[in-house]
């Protein structure tokens, strides 16, 4: 009898055993990385324990970047403004160059004037003082989203007080561009916001902004900043979120509260201008 061959399918395929090597060995590779990841986050929280000092008020990014440097080095990349991105980037941008039709759109209003794009926080007070849309006249409210320092004003000088300033009255004071402060304490570094727009934009729609998730509050201190509003007749920044806060809601908004920015020269029809509604 002879002996007979083996099959292929019974044959050792010796190729399987060094992939599932390989794999593993990854999997430990990377399960490294992770812990030792877990490890430098833990060292880093030790550290700022020992070292946090931050005053009360403190609106300087500096003073928070002796304890946080990565963040403070983080914060200060928005000074790179050489990239591009699919929508933009960080680069110089003229919209009414780009598209001559705003100019129309927006005739009778200061976006006639000039409309760039926004820079990051790092330029939030040199492009306001830098705009052709500030005049003379231009209340304090416009300082609303461009600095910590407005919070710490607003404390001192009640809402109304500070709204009815000139904007340049206060140029002095508002000194530090956009930064930790706006949106953490500075004793329990919670996430929290000092803006009474945003805080009355909530509860507007029946939310309490100390009542969100973590994960709620990430967007929602953002949200102090990036999303449209109007200014009421008293000149208070309003936020449109009684109905909700979708397109829809905010258009239900204004149709029922016949609030407008202005009324357009040309064809006589009251205007609302869409500002920034990334939340």
């Amino acid at each position: 009898m002879t002996e007979s061959t083996p099959s292929p399918c019974c044959r050792s395929v010796p190729w399987i055993g060094y992939l599932f090597f390989l794999v593993v060995l990854a999997g430990i590779f990377v399960l490294g990385v992770m812990l030792a990841s877990v490890m430098e986050r833990r060292a880093e929280s030790v550290q700022r324990g020992m070292i946090f000092e931050i005053k009360p008020a403190e609106t300087d990014a500096a003073a928070w970047g002796r304890n946080f440097p990565r963040q403070y080095d983080s914060w200060k990349r928005t000074q790179d403004i050489t990239f591009i991105t699919k929508h933009g980037g960080a680069r110089h941008r003229d919209y009414l160059r780009a598209t001559p039709e705003y100019m129309v759109l927006f005739a009778g209003f200061g976006f006639a004037k000039e409309y760039n794009q926004a820079r990051g926080h790092w330029y939030s007070i040199e492009d306001v003082l830098n705009s052709h849309r500030i005049n003379e006249n231009t209340a304090a409210t416009c300082w609303h989203c461009k600095s910590p320092d407005v919070p710490r004003l607003i404390g001192e000088m009640g809402i109304e007080a500070f709204s009815a300033k000139k904007l340049h009255e206060l140029k002095d004071e508002v000194t530090n561009s956009v930064s930790c402060y706006d949106c953490h304490d500075e004793t329990t570094l919670a996430l929290r916001s000092l803006r009474p727009a945003v805080l009355e934009g909530f509860k507007s729609f029946g939310k309490d902004m100390d009542e969100l998730t973590h994960q709620e509050k990430r967007s929602a201190v953002c949200s102090q900043c990036h999303s449209t509003y109007h200014f009421s007749d008293t000149g208070l920044v309003t936020f449109p979120w009684s109905k909700g806060l979708s397109a829809e809601n905010v258009e239900e908004y204004y149709q029922e509260t016949d609030a407008s920015d202005w009324t357009h020269p040309i064809s006589k029809v009251r205007m609302i201008k869409t500002r920034h509604p990334d939340y």
